[in-house]
């Protein structure tokens, strides 16, 4: 299923809201996706760009129901059902001739809708695309996303977070004195966008783990300018190379926790040919919101319920919601002390970006905020049940300590007497379908 296929899904279910009306790139496409994100939390499609005739979508992957129409299952069952998926299945070169629109780079915010989002940016940032490169000793393909800032002709900054892997493909080509070719694919494939965001060994390739995702193997195809091999399904391919020994000033940008971040000297990535699908559609990624949250938190959420699925059979959902720093893992009733234990290993399991760890009853919905504070509010002893561990180091990025330290909130009904906290049930809500009640 291409990006086209998962539009038109969304279409079926309600799941995203079309704009007609010719919207900026600059700052209005943001606020029309901020504000359809708060308010309905819906993907957006828009028809017309101003200076564009490429379309623009985001938040699509902006809650985990429309995740979970990908695999065709539940919301519930999304984390347990990416946890037993092991074996990655490699990609097949397609036979098949490219149809692929081949365009000359000249000026890339001009060819493409790129988007700048916040006041005080420092211009259009691609922030929805993944970069694919090989490893230059290995050939093994990487595929993570990156912010890339724009600045004239093909030029884009981009910023790597320490220990990522393209970081290290880059440092062994500038080993060996030569460029890094790489590929910046934007309105990927849904399994494509997924599969970039999790972090597997650096010795596996990701569009493998796409493969998996999709239970098929992914079609690739030779690219025009470098020697790379895209995915056929790809909406837009940028192609180019990461230039040896380079960095420039890149930033600033409003960032996942909702300030200016930069500018810092990064990586510059020169491009030379766009090809672009027949129907071509351009995804952007407001940082910090919902659909930022869903696509990093949850690979992070796989890896969590793998762990603690070692140490308790008892565990039934994880989810890093509704910030990334927050993990809310959720407990069959009747675990006693196992909650405490399912938040150390929580813990233990991702210490970059877990700095809460919620664990709550499975009477609790782990998607709905309202009810994890109530569990809190309810079941929650200030003197027994919340560990807080001192001296910690957290996200990387962090100069001035904000991140230091973690707390483990045990919110579920205390051991031996759980009846007593028996939560309310309406008979057969969970059941009921609002379109048979609303509507014609």
């Amino acid at each position: 299923m291409d990006i086209q296929g998962f539009l038109s899904r969304l279409e079926e279910t309600d799941e995203i809201i079309r704009i007609r009306k010719e919207v900026s790139p600059e700052f209005e496409a943001c606020a029309v996706i901020g504000k359809i994100q708060r308010e309905l939390n819906k993907g957006v499609f828009f028809n017309r760009v101003k200076g564009h005739n490429i379309p623009l979508a985001s938040n699509l992957f902006g809650s985990f129901d429309r995740v979970s129409t990908i695999f065709g299952s539940e919301k519930e069952l999304l984390v347990s059902r990416l946890s037993m998926i092991e074996q990655d299945i490699p990609c097949v070169l397609s036979s098949e001739t490219s149809h692929r629109k081949r365009l000359k780079v000249n000026e890339l915010g001009s060819q493409l809708p790129i988007v700048t989002h916040y006041g005080k940016d420092a211009g259009p940032y691609i922030t929805g695309g993944l970069i694919l490169a090989k490893d230059p000793e290995s050939g093994v393909r990487n595929l993570s996303y990156h912010r890339m800032q724009w600045t004239t002709g093909g030029e884009l900054r981009f910023c790597i977070n320490p220990g990522n892997h393209l970081g290290m493909c880059i440092d062994r080509a500038e080993e060996r004195g030569q460029d890094l070719e790489a590929v910046v694919l934007i309105g990927a494939s849904p399994v494509s966008m997924l599969a970039g965001a999790f972090k597997v060994p650096f010795e596996k390739d990701e569009l493998g783990l796409a493969g998996a995702l999709q239970n098929d193997s992914v079609k690739i195809e030779q690219c025009q300018d470098v020697d790379l091999e895209i995915p056929q399904d790809a909406s837009i391919a940028i192609e180019g190379k990461v230039i040896k020994n380079l960095r420039k000033p890149e930033g600033p940008i409003g960032d996942w926790q909702h300030v200016y971040v930069g500018p810092n000297e990064n990586y510059v990535f020169s491009a030379s040919v766009i090809t672009l699908s027949q129907n071509p559609v351009f995804y952007t990624i407001l940082p910090g919101s919902y659909e930022e949250v869903v696509l990093t938190g949850l690979p992070i959420s796989v890896s969590i319920y793998r762990n603690i699925k070692k140490i308790s059979l008892g565990v039934k959902d994880v989810t890093i919601w509704p910030y990334l720093l927050f993990c809310i893992v959720q407990m069959e009733k009747g675990c006693g002390e196992q909650a405490k234990q399912a938040g150390l290993a929580a813990l233990g399991t991702n210490m970059s970006w877990v700095k809460y760890c919620i664990v709550i009853d499975e009477d609790v919905d782990i998607y709905y905020m309202q009810d994890v504070l109530w569990a809190i509010a309810t079941r929650c002893s200030m003197e027994k049940d919340v560990i807080r561990i001192k001296h910690i180091p957290g996200f990387p990025r962090d100069p001035y300590g904000i991140h230091t330290g973690r707390v483990i909130i045990d919110a579920t009904a205390p051991g031996g007497i759980e009846g007593e906290f028996e939560k309310k049930q309406v008979p057969f809500e969970k059941k009921i379908r609002l379109a048979d009640y609303i509507g014609n």
